[in-house]
């Protein structure tokens, strides 16, 4: 039996806005560069990913993650 206000399981927050995300919720994996700026390797490399909820991806777009939480 799960306790009441106990985290869900698996969790970890958005790399920008700090939102917990659980895997049972959509959650992104945001390039910290834009995909139209990087190579094809670079582009599969975990290297320019990060964990982000939906709407910090999507308010993100085509910036770069330092242009985005400048922006922010």
């Amino acid at each position: 039996m799960k306790a009441r206000n106990e985290k869900p399981p698996f969790t970890a927050p958005c790399s920008f806005c700090g939102i917990e995300i659980s895997v049972d919720e959509p959650f992104h994996l945001a390039h910290t560069i834009p995909r139209s700026d990087l190579s094809f390797d670079q582009i599969k490399s975990e290297t320019f990913l990060k964990l982000s909820c939906p709407a910090c991806n999507q308010a993100m777009g085509t910036m770069t993650e330092a242009e985005f939480t400048g922006a922010k």
